[in-house]
């Protein structure tokens, strides 16, 4: 299933994250601080009508959680090389999705 907006919050606050950027991948090494379990989310970009924009530069993944605030928006974590975060965009914007279970 896709994870919810309170489970990227729940990753960012208990994941150490490093940016990764050598020639073998691009992207960001999470891992837990209680578990040490790691994942690799690729910096994928995303897919905005006909063009596709930051492929090994920006990551972004869909949470199912909708943008209150703007219902036409979907919350998603997004990261670059700086500090990952937490924020919403158009649904209709392709982007990648980690599946999760639980």
């Amino acid at each position: 299933r896709t994870p919810t907006s309170k489970e990227i919050d729940e990753l960012l606050d208990k994941s150490k994250c490093q940016w990764t950027w050598d020639d073998s991948r691009k992207g960001y090494i999470i891992e837990g601080l209680r578990t040490g379990n790691t994942i690799f989310l690729p910096a994928a970009g995303q897919h905005n009508g006909s063009d596709f924009e930051n492929d090994g530069v920006m990551g972004f993944y869909w949470s199912s959680s909708v943008d209150e605030s703007r219902p036409s928006n979907a919350i998603h974590l997004r990261f670059d090389k700086g500090i990952p975060g937490k924020t919403s965009s158009y649904r209709s914007i392709g982007q990648s999705v980690r599946a999760v279970s639980r």
